[in-house]
C-alpha cells in the first residue's frame, strides 16, 4: 500500500509541474496586456498590442488561464493532502 501512496504521490507531484508549465502563457499575455494597456500608449513594440480588441484578449484569456491553472494545483494539493493525512494514519 505504501508503493501505491508513493506512486500516486509522485504522479500528483508531476501534475503540479506540468500544470504550473502550461499556466506560464497565462502570465506573459497578462503581462503582455497590462505592458500594452499601461505603458505603451499606442507606442506599443508590437503593432498588434495597439489595438484594444487584442489586449482585452490577452488580459481575458491570460486570466482564464491563470484561475484554471490554480484551480486544478488547489485541487491536486488537496489530493497530495489527503494521501499524506492516510499515509499517516
Amino acid at each position: 500500500m505504501d508503493t501505491d501512496n508513493e506512486k500516486k504521490l509522485k504522479d500528483i507531484e508531476k501534475k503540479i509541474i506540468r500544470t504550473g508549465l502550461l499556466e506560464s502563457p497565462g502570465s506573459f499575455m497578462i503581462a503582455l496586456g497590462l505592458y500594452a494597456k499601461f505603458i505603451a500608449k499606442n507606442h506599443a513594440f508590437y503593432p498588434a498590442l495597439n489595438n484594444p480588441d487584442v489586449i482585452q484578449f490577452l488580459l481575458v484569456v491570460g486570466t482564464m488561464i491563470l484561475v484554471w491553472g490554480s484551480i486544478r494545483v488547489f485541487s491536486l494539493m488537496l489530493q497530495k493532502n489527503r494521501l499524506l493525512a492516510n499515509r499517516d494514519h
